[in-house]
Formats: C-alpha cells, sequence, structure tokens
C-alpha cells in the first residue's frame, strides 16, 4: 500500500491497482487457498484519491503539441481539444461517424488493448454519444483525409476472440495499420522525445540504417540517455543503462514493413533511385510489462538482412494433451 500511495501513478489508477488485488485475494478466499483476505483488514486503507483541481492547457500549449507531432497526427490533437475525446476513441474514429456537413460527431467505439490484443470496443461506459463537431476541426478532419485517406482495419470485438469488425479508421500509422497507443506516447511525448538518440549503422562507409530510441524521462533522468548528442549510449547501449536503473529487459516485439524513402532517408542513406526502405518498430518491455523502450529504424532495403530462430510448437505434442 506504501509503494502505491508513494509511487509515481495517480491515486485512481493506484486505486484501481488496489481494487483488482482484493479481488484476486477474496476469490482465493472462496477457493479455500487462503483463511481470510488481508485487504479486509481494519487497518488496511484503499489509497487516496487527489482531489487537485484539473487544469486545462493553454491554447499556446495544444498548438505547441500539435506542431510538434509529424503532420499525419496533428488532426489528432485538433480531435481531441476541440470534441473532447479520449485517445482509444480518436485512435478508432471511423470514418461512418463523421458527417462533415453537420456540427456534430458521433461516437460509437474505441481501440482497446486487452492482454496486448487490439480490440474495437464501446466508449467508456459502453455509451455511444454525439458530440459538438466545431467548424475548425471539421477542416483540420476533412483536411487529413485528403492526404491520409481512411483505410480499412478490421480487428476483434470487444475481446481478443471475439467476432471480426471492420471500420475504416481515419487515422492510421506510417503502414496504414493503427495507431498503437503505447508506441504513440513514448514516441511524440514532448518530454519522451527529448530523451530519444538517433544513431546510425554503417558498412565501411556506407550507411544502412539509422535507429532512434525513446525511452520514459521517469526511467533515464540523470543518466547518459538524455544526452543529446546522437550516437550509442556508452559501453552496453541504451539497454545496460536501463539495467543499472533498475528496468531489466525481458522481452521486445518488433515489427517491419517497406515503404518508399522520403528525399531526407535517400540523402542520410544513400540511397540509388528508387530503393524502397524497410522500417523497424521495436517495443521492448520487463518481465512486469512496463514499456521501457520504442525505438523506429529505417534500414536501406538492399544494406540489411534479418535472421529469426525460434522453436516451432509441436504439433504431436499438442494433440496428445488435448486427448
Amino acid at each position: 500500500m506504501r509503494d502505491l500511495e508513494n509511487g509515481p501513478m495517480g491515486g485512481t489508477y493506484a486505486r484501481n491497482i488496489y481494487a483488482n488485488v482484493r479481488a484476486v485475494l477474496s476469490a482465493a478466499v472462496d477457493d479455500g487457498f487462503l483463511a481470510r483476505n488481508p485487504c479486509s483488514a481494519a487497518s488496511v486503507r484503499p489509497p487516496a484519491v487527489s482531489a487537485a483541481r484539473v487544469v486545462p492547457w493553454l491554447p499556446s500549449q495544444v498548438l505547441a503539441v500539435r506542431d510538434a507531432l509529424p503532420e499525419r497526427y496533428q488532426a489528432m490533437v485538433d480531435v481531441g481539444s476541440g470534441c473532447g475525446l479520449r485517445q482509444g476513441e480518436i485512435i478508432g474514429l471511423a470514418e461512418d461517424t463523421l458527417q462533415l456537413d453537420s456540427d456534430t460527431l458521433r461516437v460509437t467505439a474505441q481501440v482497446k488493448l486487452i492482454r496486448g490484443v487490439a480490440v474495437f470496443a464501446p466508449p467508456k461506459g459502453n455509451k455511444e454519444r454525439d458530440v459538438p463537431l466545431p467548424s475548425s476541426v471539421a477542416s483540420a478532419l476533412w483536411q487529413h483525409m485528403k492526404s491520409h485517406p481512411p483505410v480499412a482495419i478490421k480487428l476483434p470485438w470487444a475481446r481478443p476472440d471475439g467476432p471480426l469488425t471492420e471500420r475504416r479508421l481515419i487515422f492510421t500509422n506510417t503502414a496504414d495499420g493503427i495507431v498503437w497507443r503505447s508506441n504513440f506516447n513514448i514516441q511524440h511525448s514532448p518530454r519522451t522525445r527529448r530523451a530519444g538518440r538517433p544513431a546510425a549503422g554503417k558498412e565501411g562507409d556506407q550507411p544502412t540504417h539509422t535507429l532512434t530510441s525513446y525511452y520514459r524521462p521517469e526511467h533515464v533522468e540523470g543518466t547518459r540517455l538524455v544526452d543529446p548528442t546522437p550516437g550509442p549510449a556508452g559501453r552496453g547501449g541504451g539497454f545496460r543503462v536501463l539495467y543499472d536503473a533498475g528496468y531489466e529487459i525481458d522481452h521486445m516485439r518488433e515489427r517491419l514493413f517497406a515503404r518508399a524513402a522520403t528525399p531526407d532517408e535517400v540523402k542520410q542513406l544513400q540511397l540509388p533511385p528508387g530503393e524502397p526502405v524497410v522500417e523497424l518498430h521495436r517495443t521492448t518491455y520487463t518481465a512486469a510489462g512496463t514499456v521501457v523502450e520504442f525505438a523506429v529504424g529505417v534500414h536501406a532495403a538492399s544494406r540489411f538482412a534479418w535472421e529469426y530462430d525460434f522453436k516451432v510448437p509441436d504439433s504431436a505434442k499438442d494433440r496428445k494433451g488435448q486427448q
């Protein structure tokens, strides 16, 4: 309890953790694994929720965040600030919920993660709602959809094994997939971007790729990872710094996709005309599931290769276990 109250998380989040732990312990009592629930003791109190007054951002702060984002994501700020949508609702905003000749936006779904699987789900509270659509937000969405047409995305509904549902999402990533909230928040948070470290890879004198790692400020404040100088973060790299700070790496997820190179990438990687690049997104976790790094790599397609070695499930053993 002391760790929950003194930790960096908000009081509401800490109280939710407490409620989940209490429910698990109650189930253990019901099943005979515990004699009593320690959370029911008179000396145990749920974490306090701060009643601090919410202070909205100034327009100048909202515009500064918008300007700092890549162009394809800037209209997300307009929807959030102008219509009051939550992040998952913005990511799940579909073309058919938008009537640009109207003054209303209908919120019908959100994108959420359940055990690491992205699903479509009803908005918070399981209630669809209509919100006012200012003309400035409608204009921003119209311009966004002209530059980045909506993409049909299929995800399970409500749960990982739910029926597949297709929605034409207004906001997608550079690979025309869903915007992964955890990656987006790490990569584009103004404080986190300050801790990003770009590095370039070479084979002889020829560049092969660039890689930029992003870290949460609370994980790396006061370490060499906040040094803005490009290049590796010393011997052992960023993972060694994280280990020394108490964040041991357990596993990571990588996504690869090919795309056309930008003019800056052609120059930086010395690409011949027409050569594509392969973009890598790497998310690194601790054993507890905490995201400690998000990395973006851009690789010259003809100068880089990936090799994966992994166990194949024993199907015969699986069939035996089912019998």
